[in-house]
């Protein structure tokens, strides 16, 4: 424990942590070399001590999860470290498994995280800071930081936390100066505004002012036309109540009259003679209502007796007509045995032999289904023939289709297939095209596949068989026409330079379908092409998942297609460790679903047979057409026999029908005309009428002596006469009531006369006191003084004059365009010009208080900085002095803003040369690495730090500068002015010198398990 500070690494146990399986290493207080060449595991002991001292995998840059830092193929992973403090050893370990998790033990005990933290707080490791800790893939982050950041980057690193805070707090007040600033710049303008404001409001006043006179003598005007109208309304108002006074009088005087009339009217209605009259004529209505009955009866019997004649009539002439239709049936019998006897029915023919029509009509029907079977068959045959025809179409434009895709991707390579396909006879033997526009894939599914290991360079060559075409072919396609192409000249499968060939038996015992070979159907060129090329022979493929795993270690194959996924095996050049990459595989639709060669052949053979038996089919179609229409000429011939026989037994048939209906329609006849004959229904008829006219003699003569009866009253003479005499009294009565009705009606179309002009006269009142009422509310809130009474007086007295004169003002108060808010905008914009100048003073006031504190705080931090920096400077010089270099650290803080200060690493590689700030635009990646280092040497003692480490730092150097470095570090080494420093390499540089105070790893990557002493001593043995 000799020469460890707090902090310092002693030794380091790894277990399967990336490459390692289990490894222990011990380092020395100060330099600690550590080469081996790549994959050996060198950055995998800068990541355990990174993830050991709290860090994340974002603080070396590599993975995304801490399970990513597990061995593979293992579950969980260790970290172990044996850490000094205070004097004693502490042991520090972490746990990490291939799911994130970790777990956390301080000698050997499990305690929770932030446990864990607080101590490697108090060993001061600060892993994230990369003055402490350059990883790899994080040197170039270091040099593209800009001044300004590496200032901070350094201060944090020094962990100056005051001169942090004073940063922090300056950018803080810088930032509300600007504000202040800004804020004071936006015053001063709104002042600016408002001083405008101010001087443009004073002339709006102004009219605003003239305006109000203007709307005053308006309103004056309005006012005073109001009062005379109120006076007019008044007069109209009273003038209406008077005449409504007289008009209720007149109606009272009417209503008077009226009544009298109505009084006279009843007494009228109330004399005897008028009873009298009323009583004679109910008597008289009484016994004309007898008679009227009487004469109705006689009546309805002389209209019987009418009737009767009709009867009688009508009977007449049905006994006439009875006469003719017993004449026209004898007439009519005659005429049907004349025409019985003229018709003549001809001999019955001897029948035919209807088999032979059967026996054709059986042959014309299969031959029909005979032909309709040929003739479904050749249609079947024509689908079939559409259907393989469109394959076949379908085949050719997927080759135009595939041409049309060389066009777009590769224009040279499409102009060459043309030129070729014209230009063949140029050649002695055959150049195949690429083989993108022939290739199929036998089974479409493993199209996906196939496509994911080819790419345009295996798809794109044309193939020369002969070499000298091969030769030519290159010389026009490239010399003289310029077209950039791939050829190359036909390979047989037997050139491969001696790779192992992959056992099929093995592969399919693994479960695979086969190898990507077997799955492409091309030219044997081709195929040949591809498995020299790009060991398609040796690429297993199957849909199913497999274990890799279980395939690289028992087989020789580097890549295969397993379960959707791309899978490639990486193996180490110093042992059997590998890494397996796995990616899903993607469609990329290089290869549409089309026929394969195979398939293209069978279709061709199909079609040429189903054509051979289309052509069969229409010859026999044929022969059974021409036997078809031999049978139908026969079979017409003997219809026609059928349809004379038919014709002639029907003749017969029909003359005899005839007859027979002849026959019956004369019996019908006979038998009708002796129904004729009898006339009982007509002797019937005539005594029914003998019998009603005895009945109507003995009624009519009963009410003709009735209604003798009743002329011969005296009594109904009597009260005739009396009526005549009390009608004449009546006459007069009626005749003087009517007369005072009419008097009653022209008093009545008076009265309402008055009353309807009473209820306009009542309505105009009501109007008229609602116009008084309205104007009097409008007038009752002026006080009419003498000054109002003598205002008034100036204006016109008359309505007329005043409206002319309000209208004229109106007119001229439109030219006053002022804004009417201007007198209250001038008050507010006054206000707000006394808050702008109290708020602009605040802003100075608070300016000045702020740039004292700035200049304060600004003094006190360039202090500690520039101490700071001048120190680092110094060390840094003289550490560029022995590289035969210059270099100087400057702090740049001359009149600039907090965020602006830089940290400027200045450096020359040579005396030619002037000092220039290290940037990755000025130097060399080696120029950079040598000042980096020397960087973080010079920082050494500003730096509370237990270790530092810095990864593969000098890739881009020149083995002199590798060399300038180590001797720097030895020399530091020496004279124990550097703590535990760690430096990582893939390489050890020819002509190093070495010390005891420092301690060289050497790594190697190899199987099994080895202890180092014992590999140190074969080392020795080896170099001696």
């Amino acid at each position: 424990m000799v020469g460890f500070s707090d902090g310092s690494i002693m030794s380091l146990r790894l277990e399967n942590f990336q490459t390692f399986k289990k490894t222990v290493l011990t380092f020395c207080a100060s330099f600690n070399f550590i080469v081996g060449a790549n994959g050996s595991g060198k950055s995998s002991i800068a990541n355990a001590i990174v993830l050991l001292f709290g860090g994340t995998p974002r603080c070396i840059g590599r993975g995304k999860t801490i399970g990513e830092y597990v061995r593979y193929g293992e579950e969980a992973g260790k970290i172990e470290a044996c850490v000094h403090y205070e004097g004693k050893e502490l042991l520090l370990g972490r746990y990490i498994r291939k799911d994130g998790q970790s777990k956390y033990f301080v000698d050997g005990v499990a305690c929770k995280k932030t446990e864990y933290e607080d101590v490697i707080r108090r060993l001061r490791g600060n892993v994230g800071n990369l003055c402490q800790f350059l990883p790899q893939e994080k040197v170039a982050e270091f040099t593209r930081l800009s001044c300004e950041e590496l200032l901070i980057e350094v201060l944090e690193a020094v962990e100056e936390e005051e001169a942090l805070r004073m940063i922090k707090e300056l950018g803080e007040l810088e930032c509300e100066k600007k504000k202040v600033i800004e804020d004071l710049e936006v015053e001063c303008k709104r002042k600016e505004c408002v001083d405008r404001m101010v001087k443009s409001l004073g002339s709006d006043v102004r009219k605003m002012k003239e305006k109000e006179e203007k709307e005053n003598r308006i309103k004056m005007m309005r006012e005073k036309k109001d009062w005379m109208i109120y006076a007019k309304y008044l007069e109209r108002y009273l003038e209406s109540k008077r005449v409504l006074s007289i008009l209720k009088r007149q109606m009272e005087e009417k209503a008077s009259d009226a009544s009298k009339i109505v009084n006279e009217i009843e007494e009228l209605k109330c004399e005897e003679s008028q009873s009298r009259i009323d009583l004679l004529i109910h008597m008289l209505y009484e016994d004309d209502e007898v008679l009227s009955k009487l004469i109705i009866d006689l009546k309805r019997i002389q209209h019987d007796f009418e009737m009767l004649e009709v009867d009688k009539e009508c009977l007449k002439n049905k006994e006439d007509r009875r006469e003719a239709e017993i004449s026209n049936a004898k007439q009519e019998i005659e005429e049907l045995e004349e025409e019985m006897c003229k018709i003549k029915v001809p001999t019955c023919p001897k029948e035919i032999n209807t088999s032979i029509v059967y026996d054709l009509e059986e042959k014309a029907s299969n031959l029909m289904r005979k032909r309709g079977k040929i003739q479904h068959e050749s249609g079947e045959l024509k689908r079939s023939i559409d259907d393989l025809n469109g394959k076949k179409r379908g085949y050719e434009q997927m080759e135009e289709m595939r041409m049309q895709i060389l066009k777009k991707y590769h224009i040279d390579t499409y102009r060459a297939v043309c030129w070729l396909r014209e230009n063949r006879h140029k050649f002695k033997g055959e150049i195949i095209e690429p083989p993108f526009l022939h290739l199929r894939i036998k089974d479409a599914d493993y199209t996906i596949e196939v496509e994911n290991f080819l790419g345009f360079q295996s798809l794109s060559p044309f193939i020369c068989k002969q070499p000298e075409d091969f030769e030519r072919f290159v010389e026009i396609m490239k010399d003289e026409k310029k077209w950039k192409i791939n050829v190359i000249e036909a390979i047989r499968s037997d050139e491969r330079s001696g790779d192992a060939i992959v056992n099929k038996d093995v592969l399919m015992k693994l479960g695979f379908d086969g190898v990507l070979s077997d799955f492409l159907e091309c030219r044997d060129e081709v195929l040949d092409y591809l498995n020299v090329v790009g060991h398609f022979d040796q690429i297993p493929v199957c849909k199913k998942c497999i274990d890799e795993t279980v395939v690289f270690k028992t087989t020789n194959v580097r890549r295969m297609a397993a379960g959707g996924r791309y899978i490639e095996v990486k193996r180490s050049r110093y042992g059997e460790d590998y890494v397996i990459i796995d990616n899903p595989l993607k469609a990329r639709n290089l290869f549409s679903a089309g026929l394969s060669f195979q398939e293209l052949k069978e279709v061709e053979n199909e079609l040429e047979s189903k054509n051979a038996k289309r052509r069969q089919n229409e010859e026999e179609l044929k022969s059974v057409l021409k036997e078809h229409e031999m049978v139908d000429k026969q079979l017409q011939d003997a219809y026609e026999e059928k349809r004379r026989y038919d014709a002639l037994h029907m003749e017969v048939k029909k003359k005899e029908t005839q007859i027979k209906v002849l026959n019956g329609t004369i019996e019908r006849k006979k038998q009708e005309m002796k129904t004729l004959e009898t006339r009982s229904d007509l002797i019937k008829e005539s005594h029914r009428i003998d019998v009603l006219a005895e009945e109507l003699d003995e009624k009519q003569e009963y009410k003709c002596e009735e209604i003798k009866k009743h002329l011969y009253n005296e009594k109904y003479f009597e009260m005739f006469c009396e009526a005549q005499r009390v009608s004449i009294d009546v006459v007069r009565i009626r005749k003087k009531r009517t007369t005072l009705l009419e008097c009653k009606q022209a008093i009545d179309k008076a009265l309402m006369d008055i009353e309807i002009e009473a209820l306009d006269k009542k309505k105009e009142c009501r109007e008229t006191k609602k116009l008084i009422e309205e104007k009097k509310s409008i007038l009752s809130g002026i006080n009419k003084t003498e000054e109002y009474e003598l205002r008034l007086a100036e204006l016109p007295n008359s309505i007329q004059e005043l409206d002319e004169e309000i209208s004229k003002e109106m007119v001229r108060l439109k030219f006053y365009n002022a804004d009417e808010k201007a007198i209250n905008e001038l008050e507010t914009s006054i206000c707000d010009l006394e808050q702008i100048n109290r708020k602009i003073q605040d802003n100075r006031d608070n300016l000045k208080s702020i740039e004292e504190n700035v200049s304060k705080i600004k003094e006190q931090a360039i202090y500690k900085i520039d101490k700071l920096t001048h120190d680092i400077g110094k060390l840094f010089t003289d550490l560029f002095k022995m590289t035969g270099g210059d270099g100087k650290i400057k702090f740049v803080s001359d009149d600039l803003d907090v965020c602006k200060w830089k940290l400027n690493i200045m450096v020359k590689f040579n005396s030619e040369q002037n000092l220039e700030v290290l940037s990755s635009h000025r130097q060399s990646g080696g120029e950079r690495s040598v000042s980096i280092i020397l960087f973080l040497l010079a920082m050494q003692d500003h730096i509370a730090s237990p270790f530092r480490l810095v990864d593969e730092i000098n890739q881009g150097m020149d083995a002199d500068n590798e060399k300038l470095i180590h001797d720097i570090l030895v020399t530091l080494s020496e004279q124990q002015k550097i703590g535990q420093f760690f430096m990582i390499t893939p390489k050890i540089v020819p002509g190093l010198t070495y010390c005891e105070n420092m301690k060289v790893i050497v790594l190697y990557s190899f199987n099994g398990r080895v202890d180092q002493a014992d590999f140190i001593k074969y080392k020795l043995k080896m170099l001696a």
